[in-house]
């Protein structure tokens, strides 16, 4: 079952959106993965890391508090 739980999550990670500064529009990202950030006070940050699937360009979207 946790298997399962864990195919389905890594799924939804790989279809992440986010916004392409370069394109100027919401976007899926292609290669998605989930890193942590340094955040204000030494609080760690998640964030998703991808590229965008037309102009190649790096994207983030931070996702909450790790």
């Amino acid at each position: 079952m946790l298997a399962l739980f864990k195919m389905i999550s890594r799924q939804i990670i790989k279809t992440m959106e986010a916004y392409c500064v370069k394109c100027k529009a919401k976007r899926e990202m292609v290669d998605a993965k989930e890193v942590d950030m340094k955040g204000k006070g030494g609080v760690k940050r998640k964030a998703m890391k991808g590229k965008c699937p037309k102009c190649g360009t790096t994207m983030f979207r931070i996702m909450g508090k790790a």
